[in-house]
């Protein structure tokens, strides 16, 4: 799996960095084809305390942001004029788990009734629930009119249903442009010839 993770798949001249250069920032294809157009819409799942991704897609593009974790403690507010955080996660069911409320993207979208609209963006660091949501996410066709998901996957080992998911996202005319490994201790795993990690942010624009 990281070898399939770590294969460029399209080329994008232009990626920029939104947000910190540490783990809270993540890259985006500027390319003309694929940069959100104003007035454009960005959803960004898993930022912890984090919004240094979400306030600078609003300097940069103009985008309105909804910002989703429900492991914050947080109650839904409003950031700014153009920011809005859901104590809400993303999974494949809407409903709880454990204590936390979560839902599916087609929910999502329907309950802020953004059917009409183009999300643009679709960033997700959601510590494995990325396998849980995104078979959902395909099925229901909820990404397609999406030009960008930034998705960071966990965990090194490759099963069928991992493999089928990333078949999807691939079937869906997702390409990747650009990858990253996390290299926070604990993440990387040391090989007989090269250094792979149990975390990558991988990144797709829509062909």
């Amino acid at each position: 799996m990281p070898r399939y993770l770590t294969s460029l798949q399209t080329h994008c001249k232009e990626v920029i960095r939104i947000g910190d250069m540490t783990d809270g920032g993540w890259n985006v294809c500027h390319d003309k084809p694929y940069r959100p157009p104003f007035p454009c819409l960005v959803y960004s799942f898993g930022i912890n305390v984090d919004f240094s991704f979400d306030d600078y897609i609003v300097k940069t593009y103009g985008c309105d942001v909804h910002s989703f974790d429900p492991s914050t403690g947080q109650l839904d507010f409003r950031r700014g004029q153009q920011i809005w955080f859901h104590n809400l996660g993303l999974s494949g069911v809407t409903g709880k788990l454990g204590k936390w409320k979560v839902s599916t993207l087609k929910d999502i979208i329907d309950n802020l009734n953004h059917t009409s609209r183009r999300v643009n963006i679709v960033k997700m660091d959601i510590e494995f629930s990325e396998w849980k949501s995104l078979p959902n996410i395909i099925k229901t066709g909820a990404l397609r009119n999406t030009s960008q998901l930034l998705v960071e996957f966990h965990g090194s080992s490759a099963s069928v249903e991992k493999l089928q998911t990333l078949r999807g996202i691939y079937n869906e005319g997702f390409r990747i442009f650009w990858y990253h490994r996390n290299p926070v201790k604990g993440n990387l795993i040391q090989g007989t010839f090269v250094q792979n990690s149990a975390c990558y942010e991988v990144y797709f624009v829509r062909k």
